[in-house]
């Protein structure tokens, strides 16, 4: 099995954007998203997921599938209990409210600043002109 490298603290941004484009307007993703991350505990069972979003079981698989195979958390290997189960990302849980508020907004995602898609704020010339003295 091959060890995912990632370095959020220069990728801070495009991991928070790809989770947001991971999410997008799936209702079903958000809630599986949101289960995975809440609480302390760093494992859940499919089945806890379930209980916890109304969701099916199936509804569960297919939307984490989508979401683990873009790196937004990972599956266990091993079975919990005879259960399939899904092991939190603590970079993104700490950023679980900027994703939830990005993921279906295209707006917003679109205006967010990442290191490809740079959004500086446009300084105009004469203001630049009287802060330093040219």
């Amino acid at each position: 099995m091959a060890l995912q490298v990632s370095d959020s603290s220069s990728n801070r941004n495009e991991q928070i954007e790809n989770a947001a484009k991971a999410i997008g307007n799936s209702v079903k993703k958000r809630l599986v998203f949101e289960a995975v991350h809440h609480g302390k505990r760093a494992i859940k069972t499919v089945g806890e997921i379930s209980e916890s979003t109304g969701l099916s079981r199936k509804q569960v698989l297919d939307s984490a599938k989508s979401l683990v195979k873009k790196h937004v958390f990972e599956q266990v290997q091993q079975k919990h209990n005879g259960d399939t189960a899904y092991k939190k990302n603590n970079f993104l849980q700490s950023h679980k409210t900027k994703i939830l508020s990005l993921a279906g907004n295209k707006k917003k995602l679109d205006r967010y600043p990442t290191k490809r898609n740079p959004k500086g704020v446009a300084v105009r010339p004469c203001l630049t002109a009287r802060l330093f003295g040219a």
